[in-house]
């Protein structure tokens, strides 16, 4: 029997899943993590007396859910398979097989009750607490959560600026700060704006009673700052401090009399290093002076400049060149420790004690204003019955009361949480630090309660989103709260092969920072051991251009790589990840020439779609007939396809006559095309009477009744198109439900915020993302294009401020205001941002990092070098890029090509297809709509019982399943029942594939994939082979809809519908309304079967009644609604 190979930090993840003690993990990329927390739950399970004693808190939906579904299928693994021979499996098994037990003996049914399991997000922890303490946060009812509250955020910061026109001490507090920014009234919304989306971080401050106390609260901040960067500095050099002292007093003596102002003249008498106080300061700073030059580097000679002279006396030569000997020997034994020298350098950026008296004026009159500011936001929120999770996060503070007097969350939650688990923990934040400690406050060692938090500082790549690494680095070393936290670290890497392990050790170890820093938050590299093999062949490819055609030639370059990899192996995944969109431009144009499908994770913007712009022409030709520009692209978009001669005569408006009242002019008309004629005789009829009617109706109605009627629904060849079609017009109904029009600043504003869905047709071996998307997945290939680019510039704030973590773990607040207009710096402010740049440069390592460790097999690093004028040698990457973080360890490493490889070719570009395959046939005719009452808002609501269904994450198969067979049934119909139902194992076979992307797109495992992929072609096999089907589905039949979108605007409410099948039997003039239902029916026993339908019918009744009720306001014909299930063949009618 062949020797178990266990992981070399085995030991370390046995102890993790001891139940009684408090941990700090450190698990590094491909380490396992998920696993080892999966572990630890059921460990946890099988001690308990009920589940919701312990809490899972992840940061994304899709991590809880993954976690949801680990354990719940460890259980029922353990339930109906045999003890696996893996290690770890079996492991995970016996663990499971203790928690059936203790499901057994305490009747929990967790597999029935899956809910019953507390693993969730911040948010989601946040409003459930909030939900459970409707009096302590003050909501009452609870509102609905913005995801994006930016709308609600101008609001409010329009209606605060309206104090400019009033008369009050805020006029002139705020008449001060415009004047301050230079009166740039836009400027200063844009800053406010910005301030509002993270007022957690400054408001707690900013609300002090006292605004001299704020002062002194901040310039005790700056003193903690001062006194941690010298006392650091200080132990670093303590071991030749008596020597550097002397040599100060030195240097001070002989400028004392030539430079009396000279800043080592304050080194006199100097016999030890400086104490570390702010008045110390300047000392430090002349013993920087004498180390250092001004770009930071340590000094290689040593003259009279800096207080060492040759000597002018016999005597005095020797002496003064022993002095000079022994300050060089001293920077020499000084040069040895890494980050010294920048690190005194930095001692140069420390910001003085107090603040200047202007900006000590403004900070306090900021203090005055942004409590008004937030207070106008509340008043916006309350007024929209809307809020965003910052103040869902508040609220939830609030609710576990203050230190004094926490409250006892056992007697409202009915339980008690005895165990807590966090995952990437690295990028928590300061509020949701707040949140865990008041979570765990009053726990003690020994109560039998314990917390586990994992992350590991290398991956912390969230800044932007307020995560602090030196949260976690703290927590590691000082615990949280009360609660004492044993640090451990795995080391193990399970996902990549030994080379690419290999490199990623040798580069980060020479990149990320020597020691660990918790201010700057500064992580130090752990090593990492290989579990699998090294693979023949380089593991890691560095690639650099310089040539003028640099980012073409990069370009070209993926697409080799792409095309060898798709043509060496079926099964190997490739991703293309970048550090921000817009650095895809010339690899996603080379992909399409070279005619490569991928899948692109939030990479192309909605409105970039051309179904998009084509809705918005045709949006902002209805509301606006001056919109010449709209008016023409209306007119170009497939559903009309003029020519650009026949805009051309159409565009030669002149004073006030718009390119509508053109197309009614017959002298006009005469001078266009035949074929625009024949195009223009079907739209502009149906443009007309939209644009003279437009006031009767609510305008997403009349637009959409718009777009179906000039055939926009009708052109579109491809499923994405349509499902961003619907994107748009579920968007619409948000700001367009009323008949006053449309906010159409606000509307574009959402839709710009919005990314395409990946194409589902598109190739899922090939990815597209960014770095942050990426973490967490892995890929065989990795392909790293751009790095040598830089971020976009960031304007500077209105107000800064950082969360100072000192070395000791005290926590303090640095706050400052933008320095006047007028004024070129000052001194605080400059601190901060340097402070926040740095943090960012070490992060870019870390996202580098991130980036590399995705690879299993293979990893490319491609970049452009700029070559020096003189010499011919590659310039230095720009500091604010990826790959300056990792220059000066693979400089020697780069391959750089210079000869042209072969490029894209414009030609070969794809273009816009004006044939008849590209627009609406000639005798397109529109189709017949039903007849649409206008009273129909001002009916009673109609209630959904699924709306108040909770989401279940934790069994996602038979949902998704679901999902592709409605978008299959959708294709069938559209293409036509009667070819596809003769050949239905062909169809079935060609789409295979198809559904089996679209299930992975959707989030099912690799190990249920097969089967949810088998599920889905049953069911459409069955539903082809059913005559009754065939005649539901026939597309020929009146008032034909698939996937059906209704939307009915109740007095305070919108009530939206998909229905999923409608139509008008031609031979009885009944409309049916049809639902399809995937449930599995087809092994269950007869009367289970009919009882299971009975179930179904009753459940959804209520929502099928809906539908009827709406379709009854759109037409008279009688109705019959059903349901049906494609796992039986079976349409059950419902009575509504």
């Amino acid at each position: 029997m062949s020797e178990i190979k266990r992981p070399a930090d085995w030991q370390a993840r046995q102890q993790a899943l001891d139940p009684t003690q408090s941990f700090a993990v450190t698990a590094p990329a491909g380490s396992g993590k998920t696993g080892l927390l999966t572990q630890r739950v059921l460990t946890l399970l099988a001690k308990v007396k009920r589940p919701e004693e312990i809490l899972c808190i992840t940061f994304t939906r899709k991590a809880a859910a993954e976690m949801h579904s680990r354990i719940l299928n460890a259980i029922r693994r353990a339930q109906t398979e045999s003890e696996p021979a893996n290690e770890y499996d079996r492991q995970t098994w016996l663990l499971a097989k203790q928690v059936l037990a203790q499901d057994t003996q305490y009747d929990w049914q967790l597999l029935v009750n899956p809910n019953r399991l507390r693993i969730q997000t911040i948010d989601s922890l946040c409003a459930y607490l909030v939900r459970h303490f409707p009096l302590q946060t003050g909501f009452g009812g609870m509102p609905d959560i913005l995801d994006d509250a930016s709308e609600c955020y101008q609001q409010a910061v329009r209606k605060f600026l309206g104090l400019l026109r009033q008369s009050s001490p805020e006029t002139d507090l705020l008449s001060k700060l415009l004047l301050h920014l230079d009166n740039d009234l836009n400027k200063l919304s844009l800053l406010l704006e910005a301030l509002l989306s993270r007022r957690d971080q400054w408001l707690p401050y900013v609300v002090m009673a006292d605004t001299k106390q704020l002062l002194q609260y901040i310039e005790q901040g700056l003193v903690a700052v001062i006194t941690d960067n010298l006392t650091v500095a200080a132990s670093a050099i303590s071991y030749h401090g008596s020597e550097l002292a002397q040599l100060a007093d030195f240097a001070g003596q002989q400028l004392a009399e030539e430079k009396p102002d000279h800043p080592l003249n304050q080194c006199v008498g100097l016999t030890g290093l400086p104490n570390t106080t702010p008045d110390a300061l300047p000392q430090w700073l002349a013993l920087v002076e004498l180390l250092i030059t001004k770009d930071g580097s340590w000094r290689k000679s040593v003259t009279k400049t800096i207080g060492f002279p040759t000597g002018k006396t016999k005597a005095e030569k020797p002496y003064f060149k022993e002095m000079k000997q022994r300050l060089l020997g001293l920077i020499d034994a000084l040069a040895t420790q890494p980050g010294l020298a920048q690190q005194l350098a930095n001692l140069r950026l420390l910001p003085p004690v107090h603040y200047q008296p202007k900006q000590g004026e403004l900070l306090i009159a900021l203090c005055q204003l942004l409590p008004l500011l937030v207070a106008q936001l509340m008043v916006t929120f309350t007024e929209q019955g809307k809020v965003d999770h910052t103040d869902i996060n508040r609220a939830a503070l609030a609710a576990l009361g203050s230190e004094d007097a926490p409250t006892d969350l056992a007697l409202v939650l009915d339980y008690r949480i005895n165990h807590i688990l966090v995952d990437e923990f690295q990028d928590t934040s300061k509020p949701q630090l707040t949140l865990l400690e008041k979570l765990t406050a009053g726990w003690q060692t020994g109560d039998g309660r314990s917390l586990f938090i994992v992350g590991d500082g290398m991956q912390s790549c969230y800044g932007f989103r307020d995560a602090n690494v030196g949260i976690f680095l703290n927590a590691r070393q000082h615990g949280i709260g009360s609660v004492a936290l044993t640090p451990l670290s795995l080391t193990v890497n399970f996902r990549s092969q030994a080379k690419v392990i290999d490199w990623v050790n040798n580069t980060f170890q020479q990149s990320f920072p020597q020691q660990e820093n918790i201010p700057l938050g500064a992580v130090s590299y752990a090593q990492s051991t290989a579990f699998n093999s090294a693979l023949a062949g380089t593991a890691v490819e560095c690639i650099g251009f310089h040539d003028e055609a640099g980012r073409q030639l990069e370009a070209a370059k993926t697409v080799d790589v792409v095309s060898q990899y798709l043509a060496a192996s079926a099964t190997d995944t490739i991703a293309i990840l970048v550090r921000s969109r817009g650095h895809l431009r010339d690899i996603i144009a080379a992909l399409q020439a070279a005619g490569i499908k991928w899948q692109a994770t939030e990479i192309d913007p909605l409105a970039s779609r051309a179904v998009i712009q084509d809705l918005l022409s045709l949006t902002r030709a209805l509301l606006n007939s001056a919109d010449k520009l709209a008016w023409l692209a209306t007119l170009r978009a497939p559903w009309c396809g003029l020519s650009n001669d026949d805009l051309e005569v159409l565009a030669q408006t002149q004073g006030v006559t718009t390119v509508l009242s053109r197309l009614q002019d017959e002298t006009v008309l005469a001078k266009l095309s035949r074929h625009g004629q024949q195009r223009l005789a079907t739209v502009v009829p149906i443009l007309q009477q939209v644009a003279n009617q437009r006031q009767r109706k609510p305008f997403a109605q009349v637009l959409a009744g718009c777009w179906q009627q000039i055939g926009g629904e009708a052109s579109l060849d491809h499923e994405q198109s349509r499902q961003e079609a619907e994107v748009f017009f579920a968007t619409l109904c948000e700001y367009a439900t009323s008949f006053a029009g449309l906010d159409l600043a606000a509307f574009e504003n959402k839709l710009n915020r919005l990314y395409a869905q990946p194409d589902p047709d598109a190739n899922p071996r090939v990815q597209i993302m960014t770095i942050h998307k990426a973490k967490g997945l892995e890929f065989d290939v990795v392909i790293l294009p751009g790095l040598d680019k830089q971020p976009r510039a960031d304007d500077k704030p209105l107000l800064v401020w950082q969360q100072f973590l000192s070395t000791t773990g005290d926590d303090h607040l640095l706050l400052s205001p933008v320095h006047a207009y007028e004024a070129q710096s000052d001194a605080i402010y400059d601190f901060i941002r340097h402070q926040q740049q740095q943090k960012q440069r070490l992060e870019n390592t870390r996202l580098l990092y991130v980036a590399a460790t995705r690879a299993i097999k293979k990893l490319y690093l491609l970049f452009n070098g700029k070559q020096q004028e003189t010499s011919g040698e590659v310039k230095a990457p720009v500091a604010s890029s990826l790959l300056a973080t990792i220059w000066p360890a693979i400089k020697d490493q780069v391959s750089w090509q210079m000869a042209p490889t072969p490029l894209p070719s414009q030609s070969t570009a794809p273009g816009i297809d004006l044939s008849t395959g590209w627009r609406l046939p000639s005798h397109y005719q529109p189709p017949t709509q039903p007849y649409e009452q206008l009273l129909k808002a001002y009916r009673g609501e109609e209630f959904n019982d699924e709306e108040n269904l909770p989401e279940m994450v934790w069994d996602e198969v038979p949902r998704h399943v679901g999902t592709v067979v409605h978008r299959a049934l959708y294709h069938i119909t559209l293409l036509g029942i009667e070819q596809i139902a003769s050949q239905p194992q062909q169809y079935c076979q060609q789409r295979y594939t198809i559904w089996r992307n679209q299930l992975r797109q959707l989030g099912i495992a690799q190990d249920e994939l097969t089967s949810a992929c088998h599920q889905v072609k049953h069911a459409i096999e069955n539903t082809l082979a059913d005559p009754k089907a065939q005649w539901f589905l026939n597309h020929q039949h009146p008032a034909s809809q698939c996937e059906y979108p209704l939307t009915l605007q109740m007095r305070d409410k919108t009530i939206h519908y998909v229905v999923d099948r409608t139509f008008i039997d031609p031979d009885t003039n009944i409309r049916w309304i049809i639902d399809y239902k995937t449930v599995q029916l087809a092994q269950a026993a007869a009367e289970s079967i009919d009882h299971k339908i009975a179930a179904e019918v009753q459940q959804y009744r209520a929502q099928l009644k809906g539908y009827v009720q709406t379709f009854q306001v759109l037409g008279n014909e009688p109705i019959r609604a059903a349901l049906y299930f494609t796992d039986i063949q079976h349409l059950a009618e419902v009575d509504c």
